[in-house]
């Protein structure tokens, strides 16, 4: 991926996130989505525990796939870091929202700053699965291609006696 290309897959999960919030506190007011998101926080952090346990569980699948020859023709082919890196920003930007989700349950809804940063999370998390299905994809298409091609056969060899 040219860095261009790593760039424009960072930066639109806080963009749309950002206009959700944006839009969000535009229709319900900031008073109400405050209070919305110090009310649901513990719903939504629920939820979060189960997207970061998902993540976790992705990112240990890669960490087994990245020690076999798959692995290392991934590496060969420069994709393994790219997909490292996805896996390691979404399940970063879940523990985030699962931290915020518990301040903004335990602080008042009066502190809108906090409710509107927990909620802001909580959107990018849920647009962060999106990259992750997105990379299990992409390393399930990349090991179609990988099965497809012509390994050489190894020589058999006579039985030691």
């Amino acid at each position: 991926m040219t860095r261009a290309e790593t760039a424009r897959a960072y930066v639109t999960e806080p963009i749309l996130s950002a206009l959700a919030l944006a839009l969000l506190i535009n229709r319900l007011g900031d008073t109400a989505n405050a209070a919305f998101m110090h009310d649901e926080a513990r719903d939504i952090l629920s939820l979060c525990l189960v997207l970061l346990g998902a993540a976790l569980a992705l990112w240990i699948g890669l960490f087994w796939v990245s020690s076999s020859e798959f692995g290392q023709w991934l590496g060969s082919k420069q994709m393994l870091e790219p997909v490292n890196a996805a896996y390691v920003a979404s399940a970063a930007v879940l523990l985030i929202n699962c931290i915020l989700c518990i301040l903004c349950a335990h602080a008042p809804a009066s502190q809108k700053w906090l409710q509107f940063a927990g909620e802001f999370f909580s959107l990018r998390g849920i647009a962060t699965m999106h990259t992750l299905l997105n990379n299990t994809r992409l390393l399930l298409k990349l090991h179609g291609l990988y099965g497809a091609q012509t390994r050489p056969v190894p020589e058999i060899r006579p039985p030691v006696k």
